[in-house]
């Protein structure tokens, strides 16, 4: 999130507190990487994260430029100035992020995000019971993992989250049942702990946390990974190690699929499927 609310009672209100250039600079280096990537900011307030990833898209591709983002928030003035800031490389949207229907909108590669710090007990009971029903998700939540629940069913298959999180998500039992349940969906799933406490536009005393999240719906892992952020050469050498292997195998199997259709087409080669009780060929 960035500035726009007007006043620090109002920012707390509604747990805006904005992400510091520095951590948005080096979370914008793991998430963009081609820099035609399509990209979903669904609390964008003052748009560090999103300036962040506009800049390193024109570092990589000096030529070419992310495919409209689109940025969310529930404070018009942060859209307004963001709006004649940015212009129209950027698609803006009005109103609260999490009564989105992902079904009409596109989707995208990555989401890119500093969700509202609001905690479970700041959270009206109303709106708590209807959250925590709708996403199955139990414990004191805080508001950002309803946020990243709902974020993840606006991404494509293979898609990634960079997230700025609450410190209370690496040591929380609701963190960690949060955590576990991303690892069902994505490929990994590494949560890091900052290595030093930001200076937070809005004031907020909250040490912040880091949550990466990469290949969705291409694989799940059976645990997650803490670290420190920026994380080391070591950390990044074994989580690249990792998913090169992945991503190595998924392509030979994606290789030789192709192979076998192309040969199926040129042979019109029947394949033949065994039913109970009688027989069945299928092409």
């Amino acid at each position: 999130m960035g500035g726009g609310l007007r006043g620090a009672a109002a920012k707390k209100e509604l747990g805006a507190f904005y992400t510091p250039d520095s951590t948005a600079s080096s979370l914008a280096g793991w998430a963009i990487r081609t820099g035609t990537e399509s990209v979903l900011e669904p609390s964008v307030g003052g748009g560090a994260l999103l300036k962040a990833a506009l800049i390193q898209a024109r570092e990589i591709k000096p030529f070419g430029g992310l495919r409209q983002p689109l940025a969310c928030d529930i404070d018009p003035i942060a859209l307004e100035t963001l709006r004649n800031e940015l212009g129209k490389t950027v698609e803006f949207c009005l109103g609260d992020f999490l009564e989105l229907d992902p079904r009409k909108f596109r989707k995208f590669d990555v989401v890119f995000a500093n969700p509202p710090f609001t905690r479970n007990h700041s959270i009206d009971v109303y709106r708590r019971k209807e959250l925590r029903e709708r996403f199955g998700i139990e414990g004191p939540a805080g508001i950002w993992t309803y946020f990243l629940a709902h974020a993840m069913d606006f991404l494509v298959q293979g898609g990634r989250i960079a997230s700025i999180v609450p410190g209370s998500a690496l040591f929380t039992r609701y963190g960690d049942a949060f955590l576990r349940r991303m690892c069902r969906s994505f490929l990994a799933v590494n949560v890091y702990q900052l290595a030093e406490r930001p200076i937070w536009s809005g004031g907020t005393e909250e040490r912040g946390g880091i949550l990466l999240a990469e290949g969705y719906f291409d694989g799940v892992c059976s645990k997650y990974v803490k670290g420190v952020w920026p994380p080391s050469s070591k950390q990044n050498y074994e989580s690249s190690r990792e998913l090169q292997a992945y991503r190595d195998l998924s392509s030979a199997a994606a290789s030789w699929r192709s192979r076998v259709d192309q040969y199926r087409r040129r042979h019109r080669m029947q394949f033949c499927v065994p039913v109970i009780g009688g027989g069945a060929c299928s092409v």
